[in-house]
């Protein structure tokens, strides 16, 4: 009886913690951050571990891998990678994960799994889901922002080499999207 009673429990608490995710909160109180993050962003496949890597030399960097992939982040599963947000748009889930990753209470192994080292002034995250949401996220957080540019052909061959083809319709059915890329 008292398992099925802890069981219950658990769900119950799983069940709430899903739906308090979804209710409109305030957004989270910011960080104070000692200095601007960096972010390297581009599409898969572009060098940006690369380049994140060349950066997270710097002995003022803690550097947080990927942490907006759905699979290896519980805390990203609910987050949408191809959604497309606005300057000045309401998202409370995604601004609280900013902040999360930013004060450093989101971390994982996945996430450190690059981390040359536990601390650091300036935190550096590297992305690959976040170019949608780039103007958003300057508009946040006011950071320091590499974008990746490959060759598109290089890129095309370097995702399809390793099964990482997708195809365009998540981008297309945003109408948002779709009315800012035509102004």
């Amino acid at each position: 009886m008292m398992y099925r009673t802890r069981g219950a429990i658990a769900r119950a608490h799983t069940w709430t913690q899903r739906c308090l995710w979804k209710l409109p909160y305030p957004p989270p109180r910011p960080v104070e951050l000692q200095a601007r993050p960096v972010l390297v962003v581009g599409m898969g496949r572009s060098g940006t571990t690369w380049l994140a890597s060349i950066i997270n030399n710097h002995p003022d960097i803690r550097y947080v891998w990927e942490p907006f992939n759905p699979r290896m982040v519980p805390q990203a599963s609910p987050l949408d990678p191809f959604r497309y947000l606005r300057v000045g748009e309401c998202a409370v889930p995604y601004e609280r994960h900013l902040w999360d990753i930013v004060a450093g209470r989101l971390e994982n192994r996945w996430t450190r799994r690059y981390q040359a080292r536990e601390w650091g002034n300036r935190v550096l995250i590297k992305s690959i889901r976040l170019n949608l949401k780039l103007a958003w996220v300057d508009e946040l957080l006011q950071p320091r922002i590499v974008l990746l540019v490959r060759h598109p052909c290089a890129v095309a061959l370097s995702r399809a080499k390793r099964g990482w083809l997708q195809t365009p319709e998540p981008l297309l059915k945003q109408k948002r999207l779709m009315q800012d890329l035509a102004t």
